[in-house]
């Protein structure tokens, strides 16, 4: 083999695959580019995409030489009952080569037996094109869910008389659909207690607005990991956080039904750019985000790191949860987390949003 496949834990060796990634980014400037552009696995570098990530690795294939030719980045993630493994990217170089045959595959049999050392369950992965898809059922891929894109390779059998891919990873993973949203909203109500507002939300009519329908799944998610029995030490949601949640969701839109949503509001501007560019309405991180929108990781920072001092320094700046408003005088209690007010800085500020980090964006127009 010409070239050897290398893991790198993020845990415990964060400098060397910055240095990689560094060196990938270099080899990337030259003509032909050797990597597809759409598939950079090394830009997410460490981050993790969720809570229920355990661990990140990069497995990484490079030539005698130190030319890489080929490069994974894969999540290990504890959620639903079970351990299983995202993999999030792989790539492989375009130059054509016999020596560089079989660089995907290799780097995939690397995770493979890391996953059953795990103790993993399964591995999931989104196939960009027909192509990858044809490649990954050679793999040994199956897509077996209907209204779901992801395909899966399971590692071994369940010994808890459940399914190996837990349902609710499946149904997080299709697409949201009102008629089952709303019944699973007001049976959690019922379940803790409140019927009155289970009942509330049997009858309200708000099927049809997209907006509401995606903060809804948020929530229903949100829910659905915290709730879920875990290690010690893990995040868990309690019953009267569980309907506070609900309520925000649903008091808003009371509250605002009367109105269009404006077109300034940060929830606006999160949904308008994932919607542009055809992905899931979920939380990303700030690499994710820059890959898709072109925009250089270090800038999104920038733009992420004066969220977070705006928060300080102008809370009466800060939305209130639920209804969004703002100028408020609250307590931070009752308002968007540092976290959410930064992100939703990062999505306005790439929604194209004036009023802002103009300085930063002359910088991502010299860079194009």
């Amino acid at each position: 083999m010409a070239y050897t496949v290398s893991v790198y834990d993020c845990d415990t060796q964060l400098e060397v695959i910055k240095n990689l990634a560094a060196l990938a980014d270099s080899q990337q400037t030259a003509e032909p580019k050797p990597f597809d552009p759409r598939v950079l696995p090394w830009i997410h570098g460490c981050e993790k995409s969720h809570k229920s990530v355990i661990k990140v690795r990069h497995y990484v294939a490079q030539k005698s030489d130190g030319t890489i030719v080929g490069w994974l980045m894969a999540e290990t993630r504890k959620r639903f009952g079970r351990i299983y493994v995202y993999l999030s990217e792989i790539s492989a170089t375009r130059i054509p080569s016999p020596e560089h045959r079989g660089i995907g595959q290799a780097l995939h049999a690397k995770l493979v037996e890391d996953a059953k050392r795990d103790g993993a369950f399964f591995i999931y992965l989104y196939p960009l094109t027909e192509a990858a898809k044809a490649t990954y059922t050679k793999w040994g891929y199956s897509t077996p869910y209907p209204n779901v894109k992801q395909q899966f390779l399971e590692l071994k059998a369940a010994t808890d008389k459940k399914r190996v891919v837990p349902e609710r990873l499946v149904a997080k993973l299709k697409e949201p659909d009102p008629r089952t949203l709303f019944p699973e909203a007001s049976a959690i109500a019922s379940q803790l207690g409140d019927s009155k507002f289970a009942m509330t939300i049997k009858s309200r009519g708000l099927k049809d607005d997209p907006v509401f329908v995606a903060r809804l799944r948020d929530a229903l998610e949100t829910i659905a990991v915290f709730t879920d029995a875990g290690e010690e030490g893990e995040d868990t949601m309690d019953p009267s956080e569980q309907l506070a949640l609900l309520h925000e969701v649903f008091d808003a839109k009371i509250e605002s039904a009367p109105k269009r949503p404006r077109v300034g509001g940060s929830k606006t501007h999160r949904l308008h750019f994932l919607r542009k560019h055809h992905m899931t309405v979920r939380g990303y991180s700030l690499g994710e985000l820059a890959k898709a929108s072109k925009v250089s990781r270090p800038i999104l920072q920038q733009v992420y790191d004066r969220g977070i001092g705006a928060y300080k320094t102008n809370p009466t700046s800060v939305r209130m949860k639920g209804t969004f408003r703002k100028g408020v005088n609250a307590p931070y209690s009752k308002k968007l987390s540092k976290e959410q007010w930064a992100m939703a800085r990062v999505y306005s500020f790439l929604d194209g949003n004036p009023k802002h980090d103009t300085d930063l964006r002359r910088k991502t127009r010299r860079r194009h």
